[in-house]
């Protein structure tokens, strides 16, 4: 039990550290998380009120596509495994979703048909990179939960990952299951690095923002973050997500269990 308690504390503290350094700008390696395992499954339901959740990595701040500077309207994510699926609850901080700025016909949430072009909406992209080299996959969705899959740019790839949706006055919210059969690989080791970026398609600011904070085109692999496969996750939490849309100093974290 000690030493359970001791890894947390040190996966903590590490992404306290990859979290205050990605809101600085200042990272010296490519953006990090690691993964828990959840031995009870999350419902897709777009609700994010799952106990699984409740232990999940967070993926925060997200960083405009020039790799510098915070993207006013945020996003975060929380992430775990049960090594047959990966997970993924983001949250799309939106303020034209409140009724006061009268901007809702500016979100578009067009496409319905599947491996249709939903990067044109209010959408998230996924790219998962199994070993963290060779082949990566992109899977995106929109405010509808439209999916889109392919390997690399080959759109004839597809996945039968579930997406679910939902929105209130500050924010839309993705959930996600991704069968990791379906890449073509074996259950994850502890320990085990993959390729990861999310990605988000913000229009009535036009943004284009992303976890690793790559600069540039979304498709580009060697700018991926890494996730790392482990049996918890770090207990860390922003707790004023809005904030990050002023200043990086607006950043407030709370470590759970310390």
């Amino acid at each position: 039990m000690h030493t359970r308690r001791a890894l947390t504390r040190t996966a903590a503290a590490l992404a306290l550290l990859l979290v205050a350094g990605a809101a600085l700008c200042q990272t010296d390696g490519p953006a990090l998380v690691q993964v828990g395992r959840t031995d009870i499954a999350p419902q897709i339901d777009g609700t994010f009120d799952d106990p699984a959740w409740r232990g999940a990595a967070l993926l925060a701040p997200f960083l405009l596509n020039d790799g510098v500077t915070l993207a006013t309207q945020q996003t975060q994510a929380l992430a775990c495994h049960d090594g047959e699926n990966l997970y993924l609850a983001i949250t799309c901080l939106e303020r034209s979703l409140a009724p006061m700025t009268q901007q809702l016909h500016l979100l578009r949430q067009n496409v319905t048909e599947r491996d249709g072009s939903v990067f044109g909406d209010e959408s998230v992209e996924i790219f998962v990179q199994p070993g963290a080299s060779g082949d990566y996959y992109q899977l995106a969705a929109n405010m509808l939960g439209t999916r889109y899959d392919s390997r690399g740019m080959d759109s004839g790839f597809d996945l039968d990952w579930r997406t679910a949706t939902s929105a209130d006055d500050e924010a839309w919210y993705l959930e996600v299951a991704i069968p990791l059969a379906g890449l073509g690989v074996d259950p994850p080791a502890p320990g085990e690095q993959w390729g990861l970026n999310l990605c988000r398609n913000q229009n009535p600011n036009n943004e284009s923002s992303t976890w690793s904070g790559l600069s540039g085109a979304f498709h580009q692999p060697e700018q991926f973050g890494r996730m790392v496969f482990g049996e918890e996750s770090a207990q860390v939490r922003l707790t004023d997500v809005a904030g990050l849309s002023l200043s990086a100093p607006a950043l407030e974290l709370a470590l759970d269990g310390l």
